[in-house]
């Protein structure tokens, strides 16, 4: 991947760090949401 686009590792670095937090903190709430029901299964 890297060796066909190695542009894309550097030029859109900026881009991706905005993108990774807004994914980064809704991937969190999801987490989090996995994690309770997995909770509730395993205590239902």
């Amino acid at each position: 991947m890297y060796i066909r686009h190695p542009r894309t590792r550097s030029a859109p670095g900026g881009m991706q760090h905005r993108g990774g937090e807004f994914s980064s903190s809704s991937i969190a709430k999801k987490q989090e949401g996995l994690a309770k029901q997995e909770r509730h299964q395993e205590s239902g």
